[in-house]
């Protein structure tokens, strides 16, 4: 997301958690005055009391946004711990304007590479709240809105990433 924001960026970050990734990115340069933090916690938003941006508290399976209304839109770690995450994705394509990208991080479905991998898996079974997804599955998914392509990209453990630019007007760097 880093590599895709301006300084003229819409951003979302959707289920924000304490705001870490939105203080990251205004020390980076990203403006405050494009950025929106949701979440559906009033106690996480209470957390993110130092940023100075709008803070709404909502659900990912209802984005109180028009269509495509930001540039850039974030989602981790809370697909998989929305009760229907298929209905989540469906509102957080919905949001991504043209020319826009969606980026998510997520526990995914796949087959442990190794000790540290099966480790952090079940460490996750154990404490997490939430499911695993499958990487594929979730990629069909957004290949079938409309203008959206999808890419991996790598990472390790249980964890995927996944970018979705949505073609349109807007310029659209390479990737």
């Amino acid at each position: 997301m880093r590599a895709l924001a301006t300084p003229n960026s819409k951003f979302l970050d959707a289920g924000c958690g304490t705001g870490n990734l939105a203080r990251a990115l205004i020390a980076e340069g990203m403006s405050p005055n494009l950025m929106t933090l949701l979440d559906p916690s009033a106690a996480m938003l209470a957390r993110c009391a130092d940023i100075p941006v709008p803070k709404i508290q909502g659900r990912l399976e209802s984005l109180p946004f028009e269509d495509g209304t930001f540039d850039l839109v974030t989602c981790a770690w809370v697909l998989e711990t929305v009760p229907d995450p298929y209905l989540a994705l469906t509102e957080l394509c919905r949001v991504v304007r043209a020319g826009g990208a969606l980026c998510l991080a997520f526990c995914a479905d796949e087959p442990a590479r190794g000790l540290a991998d099966s480790l952090m898996r079940q460490a996750l079974l154990f404490h997490g709240t939430g499911r695993f997804i499958s990487r594929s599955r979730l990629m069909q998914a957004i290949e079938r809105f409309e203008n959206f392509e999808v890419r991996a990209i790598p990472s390790h453990g249980p964890a995927s990433t996944l970018l979705a630019r949505r073609s349109g007007a807007a310029t659209q760097a390479s990737w």
